[in-house]
């Protein structure tokens, strides 16, 4: 065997050792210093899907409608204020709204909080956000035994300081 004559045999091997490296560092320099954004207990979530189905439900027969408004809050946070109203517009007496905002860029950076009670069916409340971009707002309202969610996106864009 004669290697400078039969060099071409080695082709294959570098064409798919080539490949290989390509394919590790494409996928290193995707993940590297983002997280995947996994759903905490996703298999638990699973696993209760009949009890998902049942609150879809339940927010359908209680016909609620939660209208998100974002603004600017204090300390450079945005605030978040939420009416609860029926389907003809009447403000719901509730007792607590629980809110988990869910960054789309990096899903571990998730913050839940409660949102204080300003009036009848209104409830306000800065957002510990820390970084801006799309962001998903999961809500719980609830009232007595009734329980109603909701789940709405906003784009959240802070404002540049000056020095």
């Amino acid at each position: 065997m004669n290697l400078i004559r039969d060099r071409w045999m080695f082709v294959p091997v570098l064409l798919l050792g080539g490949s290989v490296v390509t394919a590790f560092l494409t996928v290193t320099l995707a993940v590297r210093g983002h997280s995947l954004g996994v759903e905490p207990d996703y298999y638990e979530q699973g696993k209760h899907w009949s009890e998902v189905q049942e609150q879809l439900a339940a927010n359908e027969k209680l016909g609620w409608v939660v209208s998100p408004d974002l603004g600017p809050g204090e300390n450079g946070h945005p605030r978040l204020n939420l009416s609860i109203k029926d389907k003809h517009g009447i403000p719901i007496p509730v007792e607590s709204v629980h809110v988990q905002a869910i960054p789309i860029r990096n899903a571990d950076m998730r913050v839940s909080f409660d949102l204080g009670r300003e009036r009848e069916g209104q409830f306000a409340g800065d957002v510990p956000l820390k970084l801006a971009g799309q962001w998903e707002f999961r809500v719980d309202v609830e009232r007595g035994e009734q329980r109603y969610t909701d789940s709405f996106r906003r784009t959240i864009e802070f404002a540049k300081r000056t020095n």
